[in-house]
């Protein structure tokens, strides 16, 4: 595998998530900084969009019979969709269902 491709793909995986980070920053209103809480939604954020491109990639490739398998250029369009679409679907699951997670310390 050329590794021009390796790192394109490790860019691809980890830096896309950044997008959903920061729609979610700006629907509810904070600033994104490096924080354990932050930390963990972009870790959820990343496997989300991961999983919904390569998927969705997948299904597409195996209907369309399409040569490039699930190692393209469209994960990236995929991606930078699913990084728009996913923290909009869980804001409004989280409203609708009026679900609320804190983040508390245990202090002793």
């Amino acid at each position: 595998m050329d590794p021009i491709f390796v790192q394109f793909s490790i860019v691809n995986i980890f830096f896309v998530p950044f997008v959903s980070v920061f729609i979610d920053s700006f629907i509810n209103k904070y600033t994104p900084k490096f924080t354990y809480p932050n930390f963990i939604k972009y870790a959820i954020y990343t496997v989300f969009v991961f999983l919904l491109s390569k998927m969705t990639l997948y299904v597409l490739s195996v209907a369309l019979d399409n040569p490039y398998g699930t190692y393209s250029q469209p994960y990236v369009i995929l991606a930078v969709i699913y990084s728009v679409i996913v923290p909009l679907i869980v804001n409004l699951v989280f409203r609708t269902f009026n679900i609320e997670i804190r983040m508390d310390k245990n202090e002793k």
